[in-house]
């Protein structure tokens, strides 16, 4: 499972990566617009897992870390 993830981030980096896959005005209908929409739906959806870490971290008294 793990080295399946690690294949789509890296997939991911690729496509972020590839000018020619880069979006432009208008062209959201294409393979480039799909991209962006996949990239876009993948940062928002970590974002979201990523607050939910922060909260019950929160709520457990172990946020924000201790500075030394």
């Amino acid at each position: 499972m793990l080295a399946s993830l690690w294949t789509g981030v890296q997939r991911a980096v690729q496509a972020a990566d590839d000018p020619a896959l880069a979006p432009r005005s208008g062209t959201l209908s294409t393979e480039a617009g799909r991209n962006l929409e996949t990239l876009t739906d993948l940062a928002v959806h970590n974002a979201y897992h990523w607050g939910q870490v922060v909260l019950m971290r929160r709520v457990l008294g172990d946020w924000p870390p201790a500075t030394s």
